[in-house]
């Protein structure tokens, strides 16, 4: 999630750990969330936009984390 608005999705090979993924992921977050939170900024949308709530967040990390158990 990026400022619980856009769901960043990154597709890895069977290669990859997931510790590797949370390690990329965290530092593209890192990133990606001061450009989004510019362009919503610069839209005026900031508030006025939908927001995905936590456990929608929470549910979707469960999953992700399962797909990358054998």
């Amino acid at each position: 999630m990026v400022q619980s608005r856009v769901i960043l999705v990154i597709v890895f090979d069977n290669r990859t750990s997931l510790g590797l993924v949370r390690l990329r992921v965290k530092k593209a977050l890192e990133e990606l969330s001061t450009v989004f939170e510019n362009i919503f900024t610069k839209l005026g949308a900031a508030g006025h936009q939908r927001t995905l709530d936590s456990s929608f967040a929470s549910v979707a990390e469960s999953e992700i984390d399962n797909l990358f158990r054998d």
